[in-house]
């Protein structure tokens, strides 16, 4: 029998017949899953009801297609996903079940590339192993089934790992250009991967200078070219409307506050001020807070720039903090709390008999995926590339917050080393040596015991915010029996939600019960003063009560609280155009336009225009 290094594929080919079947299995089972857990969902009103950063990015699309959205201003948000979409509703029309079936393809895609690339670097045994676990995390479930980036990151970053690892093994340039333009479509989904690519660049030029054969600066330059031509029109654009060189988007520094201010926590939590945790408004906080504290209107690069000095003026005071706040994302990342500002794991498992199965938890990936990298430590170059992907992703969290989303694209790697792992466990077995294979085991355990702690960190604000967000949808569908309960538990778990409190009135308000509303608007106030919609709801409760002048005072209340806020100018254009004082409704349904474009109030302009 030939003998097999260490490290390097039975066949160099990869995609040769014997290469095909075992992929087609990762494939099939992969898509049945998937399948699966979507039949199980498929109710759920959230499932067709984007929300956060899903909303966020659906609205984009629109706007992309009909020329409107982001239009003079510079990305905030990384511009993959939105383009992406607006490709497959300008081909298909919006149509979420066409996204949900493509992405749910591409994760499937994912698991084969996981394949290939322990297939790569070991043997097709561990491949098939490694496929399978990549099919069965549950984590990949969540994602897959909302329009947001996770998906196509691991898809290109994969694609750039097993293009990264032949152009290596054969010095190929060519190959280098293709895993730099893999690299560079990630960074336009999120920028994380650039950080990758800089380390991954200077560990080829000290690998190649200490093997005395001189730094390969056309490999080097092919990749990093790539990278740079990929992302050049968005750096252009960006410079165009803004008037500043912006390379991808304008929100690092702010990320970076938020992950490193004396509130952090080690995840995400929005800074406490405005609604800033809400993607439609979030570098409109920070400028208008940087703006007020500044007394002149801030650029959008000097509104990061104030956010990222302001981050690092936080570790400098409070040097001992910030060293435990580190220890705690550190411990997050490699633990199995799924933590997501998206769609809550924890929550939604209950909707998916398939996800309360736990099939493949982090849990186990990364502790497994651990072990297997201290069995390989010992296997240089394309190992080492794999090991450097993990930790550019473990530094991303370190710098910023851990949440899945951030570690999710290093869970792939991970499966590939506990599928060597586990293929090294069960060759011990094969070869009878039940003493190292007790080894294994128990190095396992242990490593499982420690990424399954609990308590590393209150998911209680996690869940509430995942109710709250299903409450939303329940109550745009008119479900108000399933929109109260989700609040109601979203306050057991979060008290000091005035959203909360104000979406609760809204729905004893459509239900013509007025003195619960105003209870709840009421309470709504009590924890926030600041909140203009409990102001501009309490309003509307005088307004249908017939009590006019008290519905004002309410209204220009909320107004001066967030001059931004449209409704309430509607409202009172409402009462002025019903009183004959068409000059004062005019006004107010031109302040409401300024802020929100609204056909039935421009065909109200129009008639008040026309008889007077």
């Amino acid at each position: 029998m030939q003998n097999i290094k260490p490290g390097i594929s039975e066949n160099k080919n990869i995609f040769a017949d014997g290469d095909r079947i075992l992929p087609l299995i990762v494939f099939i089972t992969a898509l049945i899953l998937r399948f699966v857990y979507f039949y199980q969902i498929r109710g759920f009103g959230w499932t067709w009801n984007p929300s956060g950063d899903a909303f966020f990015y659906d609205s984009w699309a629109d706007g992309i297609i009909r020329g409107g959205f982001m239009k003079g201003y510079p990305y905030y948000m990384s511009p993959g996903m939105a383009y992406l979409l607006a490709a497959v509703y300008y081909v298909l029309g919006h149509n979420l079940f066409a996204v949900l079936f493509i992405q749910f393809i591409a994760g499937s895609v994912n698991c084969v590339l996981v394949y290939y690339l322990a297939r790569i670097l070991f043997n097709r045994k561990t491949g098939l192993i490694a496929g399978l676990l990549a099919c069965g995390y549950g984590m990949s479930f969540v994602l897959e089934s909302i329009p947001v980036t996770a998906v196509w990151i691991n898809l290109l970053n994969l694609a750039m790992l097993i293009l990264l690892l032949k152009s290596l093994e054969k010095n190929n340039r060519l190959l280098a250009l293709g895993a730099g333009f893999a690299a560079g479509l990630s960074s336009l989904f999120r920028p994380s991967v650039l950080l990758f690519a800089v380390m991954l660049a200077l560990w080829k030029a000290c690998r190649d200078i200490k093997m005395k054969k001189g730094a390969d600066y056309g490999w080097l330059a092919a990749f990093i070219a790539a990278i740079i031509i990929t992302i050049s029109p968005v750096s252009a654009r960006n410079c165009i409307v803004s008037g500043e060189f912006i390379p991808l988007t304008v929100s690092g520094g702010m990320n970076f506050y938020v992950g490193n201010n004396k509130t952090a926590n080690g995840s995400y939590r929005a800074a406490g001020f405005k609604e800033v945790s809400d993607p439609f408004f979030m570098v409109s906080g920070y400028r208008d807070r940087t703006s007020q504290i500044a007394g002149r209107s801030m650029s959008y690069r000097e509104t990061d720039s104030y956010w990222r000095s302001k981050a690092f003026g936080y570790i400098k005071d409070s040097f001992p903090d910030w060293i435990n706040l580190v220890l705690r994302k550190f411990v997050l990342f490699f633990n199995n709390t799924e933590i997501s500002t998206n769609r809550s794991f924890q929550v939604y498992r209950g909707d998916s008999p398939l996800l309360s199965m736990k099939l493949i938890s982090y849990g186990f990936l990364c502790p497994a995926g651990i072990l297997g990298m201290l069995l390989a430590v010992k296997k240089k170059g394309r190992t080492a590339v794999m090991r450097l992907y993990v930790l550019s992703y473990l530094a991303i969290c370190l710098i910023f917050f851990t949440v899945s989303e951030y570690r999710y694209p290093a869970a792939a790697v991970f499966a590939v080393y506990a599928a060597h792992a586990i293929s090294g466990f069960l060759e011990k077995i094969r070869q009878k040596k039940p003493g190292t294979a007790m080894g294994y085991a128990l190095a396992m355990g242990l490593l499982c015991l420690g990424a399954n702690a609990p308590g590393a960190i209150d998911m209680k604000p996690y869940s509430a915010a995942a109710r709250y967000n299903r409450g939303l949808i329940y109550y745009e569908e008119e479900k108000y029996p399933e929109a109260l309960s989700e609040f109601t538990q979203s306050l057991k778990e979060n008290p000091f939600s005035a959203a909360a409190h104000n979406n609760i009135g809204n729905i004893y308000f459509n239900q013509g019960r007025y003195d619960l509303a105003v209870e709840e608007y009421e309470e709504a106030l009590r924890i926030d003063p600041s909140c203009a919609c409990a102001y501009n709801n309490i309003g509307r409760v005088y307004h249908v009560s017939g009590r006019e002048e008290k519905a004002v005072t309410f209204y220009e209340k909320a107004v001066e609280l967030d001059p931004s806020f449209a409704q309430p100018y509607y409202n009172l254009g409402i009462i002025y155009y019903a009183e004959g004082n068409n000059s004062a409704a005019l006004k107010m349904f031109g302040e409401m336009l300024k802020y929100r474009y609204d056909e039935d109030v421009l065909k109200k302009i129009k008639k008040i225009k026309k008889w007077n």
